[in-house]
């Protein structure tokens, strides 16, 4: 049924589908910027978040394991697509989509069932992608919803001006 599906469709990056997989309401601010382009060319309404298995995308197990270690251990960087004594980068064409909608505010809101989410989870640890979930990406797009919502605000002159042509009744 996807290859039917395109203006609806939003190519998301891994780290994006991570967050997507937290579920409920997911803002713009955890999102990469290719995401919220795609999303704010599209009207309110239900969208398709998309997510294709690439092998640079692979969390090497031993680099991550050595990223939570000890603290009195120096912490390395998690390496992607990296497979030093580990099974490797898995081939494959692995597809994962989650139905998204698409409101006025700069939200997108999951409608997947947690059962349906926990099984994308398990497939993404599998194939050594899963991220855990972010809190606030950037702060240039917290400024721009902010800014979006002070244009959306009457001015106090307009709401003056309102309320002193109204009739006082006494």
């Amino acid at each position: 049924m996807m290859n039917y599906i395109g203006a609806r469709k939003v190519k998301v990056t891994i780290q994006d589908f991570c967050n997507i997989l937290g579920g409920g309401l997911v803002s713009y601010s955890t999102l990469s910027a290719q995401t919220i382009q795609q999303l704010c060319t599209m009207s309110c309404g239900v969208v398709i978040c998309s997510y294709h298995y690439d092998s640079a995308d692979y969390i090497d197990p031993v680099a991550h394991q050595q990223t939570f270690a000890d603290d009195d251990k120096p912490k390395e960087e998690i390496k992607l697509g990296s497979s030093s004594g580990s099974k490797g980068p898995r081939e494959g064409n692995h597809q994962f989509h989650a139905i998204c909608w698409k409101g006025t505010s700069k939200t997108i809101n999951v409608m997947c069932s947690r059962i349906d989410i926990d099984f994308m989870k398990h497939q993404l640890q599998v194939l050594n992608v899963l991220r855990p979930k972010i809190a606030v990406k950037r702060d240039e797009v917290a400024t721009s919803v902010e800014a979006s919502a002070e244009t959306t605000v009457p001015s106090e002159t307009n709401t003056e001006s309102v309320q002193q042509d109204a009739p006082m009744d006494m």
